[in-house]
């Protein structure tokens, strides 16, 4: 029982008290800090007392003087680093400025670019929108552009010979079934696909032709019995029209071939005549057929065009009469345009012109200089300057109106007033008109 007390109490011992280990580290601590460092804190106090002695005696002095030398130095050396500071911040914002500046300018030099394409672009897509409608006036003003083959009793006879197949174009068809339908210009195969017309519907169409055929003669019949003379131009071409469309009905009731059907045919004699050798040839089977050339719309003269021209011819004429009647005029025969006296005399004239200028302004300088002077009295030389200057300059003005109206007058002499002769073709509009009249009637051949 006591050994278990005993032991207990060791572990108590060993457990709660601190004391040992306490002991322990206040030993080491005292040989650390009195035995190891002895006297080193003492001697460093002593050695910073004496630095500070020493610089309260001979460094503060030192630093003064180092100072009031130095500072002014380095405060004038920041004042610098400051200016070109300031400096380089001005120039940064004039060089922001001028960029913002320069792109702005730019930005409205590419707008204005970009409105002058999109303008440009607008410009050409109507040029080809114009052009486009132009030549679609043309092609519109060709009827059928296609030679027409009219065959003759012999073509025809053989066309018939051949079987049907959806490899014959339509136009040979036409000619096989003997139809009355006019045939087309293009190379189109039998299709089942195609509408097909009944009798009933050639019957209708044959008698909306006859009464339109019926109409248009009547028209003619009493177009004809009107006088040509009296006619206006838009009952002519009425007329020409009316005479087309019959001319159109008469021929397109007519069966007639294309060259793609004449191409078509030469291929079927080349294929058949390896077979058959007594085959005739092509050019043998077109003896005798009519060919027919399209015609094309023929366009009238322009009246302005008609009248300018006339007028020229006039003038033209009248050039030739004075050149041809010079000799026997006693005004114009002294006048030798083309004789080196006359333009030496010409340029003589010219020249005195030229000095009598320069002597009116030089004389209403020295009036307005001088003169003045002389009759009012002492003037400033300024004063007086300015009033020669305004006197020669408003002479000046006054020569040149003069000058230029008199070169005026005799540059715009008329071509067909004759000098010393009765006038040709001036202010005549009956020669122009009834010209006019003739040339406008008549066909353009160009």
């Amino acid at each position: 029982m006591t050994e278990l007390s005993r032991e207990i109490g060791e572990i108590w011992s060993r457990l709660f008290d601190h004391r040992p280990f306490l002991n322990g580290e206040i030993k080491f601590m005292l040989k650390e800090f009195e035995e190891k460092r002895g006297d080193r804190e003492v001697e460093n106090l002593f050695s910073i007392l004496e630095d500070i002695t020493e610089i309260k005696d001979t460094q503060v002095d030192k630093i003064s003087r180092i100072s009031t030398t130095g500072l002014p130095v380095l405060k004038e050396k920041l004042q610098q680093a400051l200016d070109l500071t300031e400096i380089i911040d001005k120039d940064y914002k004039e060089i922001e400025k001028e960029s913002e500046k320069k792109r702005l300018e730019n930005k409205e030099k590419r707008k204005e670019e970009w409105d002058q394409f999109i303008d440009d672009m607008n410009f050409r897509c109507k040029r080809i929108d114009n052009t486009f409608e132009e030549k679609e006036e043309e092609l519109r003003s060709l009827v059928d552009t296609n030679v027409r083959i009219y065959p003759s009793k012999i073509l025809t006879d053989f066309l018939k010979t051949i079987p049907v197949s959806k490899e014959v174009p339509s136009n040979i068809l036409n000619i096989i079934k003997d139809h009355n339908k006019p045939g087309r210009i293009t190379n189109e195969v039998v299709d089942s696909n195609v509408i097909q017309l009944f009798d009933s519907d050639f019957e209708t169409i044959n008698k909306v032709k006859s009464s339109l055929q019926c109409n248009e003669v009547a028209n003619k019949e009493e177009s004809t019995d009107k006088n040509e003379e009296t006619l206006s131009d838009d009952i002519k071409e009425k007329k020409i029209l009316e005479n087309t469309k019959l001319q159109y009905i008469e021929d397109v009731d007519k069966p007639y071939l294309t060259t793609i059907d004449l191409d078509w045919l030469y291929i079927y004699l080349k294929n058949k005549r390896t077979q058959e050798k007594s085959l005739p040839y092509l050019h043998e089977l077109l003896e005798g057929a009519e060919l027919k050339m399209p015609n094309n719309i023929i366009h009238k003269r322009n009246p302005d065009l008609e009248a300018r021209c006339v007028k020229l011819r006039a003038q033209q004429e009248a050039r030739e009469y004075r050149k041809m009647t010079k000799g026997v005029d006693n005004v114009r025969i002294h006048y030798p345009e083309d004789s080196i006296a006359y333009q030496m005399k010409q340029l003589n004239r010219h020249l005195i012109a030229i000095g009598q200028f320069l002597l009116s302004i030089f004389a209403g300088f020295l009036f307005g200089f001088r003169g003045v002077e002389w009759m009012v009295g002492n003037l400033d030389f300024g004063f007086r300057l300015l009033l020669g200057v305004m006197c020669a300059l408003i002479i000046a003005l006054a020569e040149i109106y003069f000058l230029a109206k008199k070169i005026n007058e005799e540059l715009s002499v008329p071509e067909t007033v004759q000098l010393g002769g009765p006038v040709k073709f001036v202010n005549d509009t009956t020669y122009v008109k009834d010209n006019t009249k003739k040339a406008i009637e008549k066909e353009h051949q160009d």
